[in-house]
């Protein structure tokens, strides 16, 4: 890839400004990472509102899923390390996942269900092919029995133990590796890692990849001290009313349960861990996300094709998505 053409560069903060202006979102803060070298910040708009804040190079934000990239890295690791398979059951650790139950209809009753032809695996974890749903994608009894057990997905209010229990003890909605289908595995998978590490998740990103990167502001709780950077979320009425704010609760101590998404971040610490995770780095902080390669199979869960097959019009994500890890 040649130079960038500044004439396209210079439209970016113009554009994110319209798009403020228009109040269609609060504020942006956006960076252009080339060639190992940051070559353009925009910070535009509020990270609150009604307060007049500003959009900051350090607020934080909720990167909700992008934690998922994360928590898959710490578990190949511990593939590289040789502490579980790839092709492992997951009830090796897990053995509350033992004799799972899969649904014969994804949308039917929960007292239909026929055995797992095989039990689901890391890599099924990892590529959202363990038949495991959200309650959002979900559908019938069971997005209403995910809901009830589990609790909303970024205010859970149970532990991990007491959590891991519940959802295996939830039908599957499909059968293992029959599809992808976007769900909580890799929040099982993020439980997997600390049973297996026998520590919280949180310390274990932090020991594995957050202190060794640098990313002092990534992780599952935000301190006092740093709680006034936190970008406010907003939604936008369909009727053309002003944005409005949806104010997630901001807990005062760590979380009983960490997992696969609602980890806080900030824009730099993010860029910062993509090439030291990529195939190509090699310095002393690379080091510390080199299980990127752990064997050679490769899993590419992509392409508009397969999309119809593997997704179900339940998930919102449209057309052509793509999760997981890529392992080879």
């Amino acid at each position: 890839m040649g130079a960038l053409d500044q004439a396209t560069l210079a439209k970016i903060p113009e554009t994110f400004q319209a798009i403020v202006d228009q109040g269609a979102i609060s504020g942006f803060v956006s960076l252009i990472w080339h060639k190992g070298e940051i070559v353009q910040i925009n910070c535009i708009g509020f990270r609150d509102v009604e307060e007049r804040r500003p959009m900051q190079r350090d607020t934080l934000f909720r990167i909700a899923s992008m934690t998922k990239p994360v928590t898959s890295v710490a578990a190949l690791m511990l593939v590289e390390e040789g502490r579980i398979g790839l092709h492992d059951p997951i009830s090796r650790h897990l053995p509350e996942f033992a004799g799972v139950r899969v649904l014969k209809d994804p949308a039917g009753s929960l007292d239909a269900t026929e055995p797992a032809r095989r039990e689901p695996t890391t890599a099924d974890l990892l590529t959202h092919r363990s038949g495991i749903a959200y309650g959002f994608s979900a559908q019938g009894e069971l997005a209403c029995a995910y809901d009830a057990l589990l609790g909303p997905a970024f205010a859970r209010s149970i532990g991990g133990d007491e959590w891991v229990k519940a959802i295996a003890g939830l039908p599957l909605m499909y059968q293992p590796g029959e599809r992808m289908h976007y769900g909580q595995s890799t929040d099982v998978l993020g439980f997997l890692v600390a049973r297996v590490e026998g520590k919280p998740l949180g310390e274990v990103l932090r020991q594995r990849i957050f202190d060794p990167l640098a990313m002092d502001d990534s992780g599952f709780f935000v301190p006092p001290a740093k709680r006034n950077r936190i970008a406010s979320l907003y939604t936008k009425p369909g009727d053309g009313r002003p944005l409005r704010s949806v104010r997630l609760p901001v807990p005062d101590q760590p979380p009983l349960f960490e997992g696969g998404g609602e980890g806080p971040s900030r824009p730099r610490t993010i860029i910062s861990a993509l090439p030291a995770c990529s195939s190509t780095a090699a310095n002393s902080t690379a080091s510390a996300c080199s299980a990127a390669r752990p064997s050679r199979t490769w899993y590419r869960i992509i392409s508009r094709p397969s999309s119809g097959r593997w997704i179900s019009s339940a998930c919102p994500f449209g057309t052509a998505w793509a999760s997981g890890s890529a392992c080879r």
